[in-house]
């Protein structure tokens, strides 16, 4: 079994206020995984993560370098062998302050205050959706098509 702390959010002005709740919930995520013998993947000491080029723009995901580096430490939790290259955040250019300022009140817009709204609400945002694979599936062994 594997199982993900959550990220570190002291480094983000936005998300520094539930940094307390995030703490309390990795320590009960690391007393489940040593309870059952688990294997855990630390994101909360990752720290790299504090570089927003491994985010997605809308700043609550992970961008593909940031999918990319948390594929490689799976990977090295369950000790298995890979080639996947160093993952690389994508370059930030730090706009003027008043383009930054439209850029966050953009962002408020578009992904914050939705985000907010369904949590109020009691949604997901993905209720309604139909699951992409309804039955359970095996994985695809490797080397066959």
């Amino acid at each position: 079994m594997l199982v993900f702390t959550a990220c570190d959010p002291g480094g983000s002005a936005i998300y520094r206020v539930v940094r307390g709740r995030f703490a309390l919930y990795n320590e009960l995520v690391r007393a489940a995984a040593d309870a059952h013998g688990a294997d855990v993947v630390d994101f909360w000491r990752m720290r790299e993560y504090r570089h927003w080029g491994f985010w997605d723009v809308d700043r609550m995901h992970l961008g593909p370098a940031g999918h990319l580096r948390m594929a490689t430490a799976v990977l090295e939790t369950l000790g298995v062998p890979h080639d996947l290259p160093h993952a690389e955040p994508r370059a930030l250019v730090v706009p003027p302050a008043h383009d930054r300022l439209r850029e966050n009140l953009a962002w408020t817009r578009q992904s914050a205050l939705p985000c907010v709204h369904r949590r109020l609400a009691g949604r997901s945002s993905g209720d309604g959706m139909a699951p992409r694979y309804p039955t359970l599936r095996r994985p695809a062994s490797p080397g066959s098509a």
